[in-house]
C-alpha cells in the first residue's frame, strides 16, 4: 500500500456494536470534504488487521473515538486510543 492510500484525515475508533454510528460519522466527514478510516471499509478479508490498523493510525491526522460501554470494554479500541495518544494525535 502506498502512503497516499493510507493517509486519512480521521481514524474512527469504535466497537462493532456502534458500526451504524461509525458509518454515519464517516459519511458526515466525507460530506464535509474530509477523509476517514473505517476498518469495516478499509480492511479487506485476509489482510493483516493489526498491521493495517497501525498503518492507518500513523497516517491519520486525528482519532475520533466513539465512546460507549462496548467501546470502553474493547481491547482494540483502548489500544487505538492509547496509540493515538502516544503518537500525539488529536483525539476527539
Amino acid at each position: 500500500m502506498q502512503e497516499s492510500e493510507k493517509a486519512r484525515d480521521v481514524f474512527i475508533s469504535y466497537s462493532s456494536v456502534n458500526s451504524r454510528l461509525a458509518h454515519e460519522l464517516e459519511k458526515a466527514i466525507i460530506r464535509a470534504g474530509g477523509t476517514a478510516f473505517l476498518s469495516a471499509k478499509d480492511i479487506s478479508y485476509g489482510e493483516d488487521f493489526a498491521e493495517k490498523i497501525r498503518d492507518y493510525l500513523v497516517e491519520a491526522q486525528q482519532l475520533w473515538l466513539i465512546v460507549s460501554p462496548q467501546s470502553l470494554n474493547s481491547e482494540w479500541v483502548l489500544t487505538e486510543w492509547g496509540a493515538a495518544w502516544a503518537l500525539k494525535k488529536k483525539i476527539i
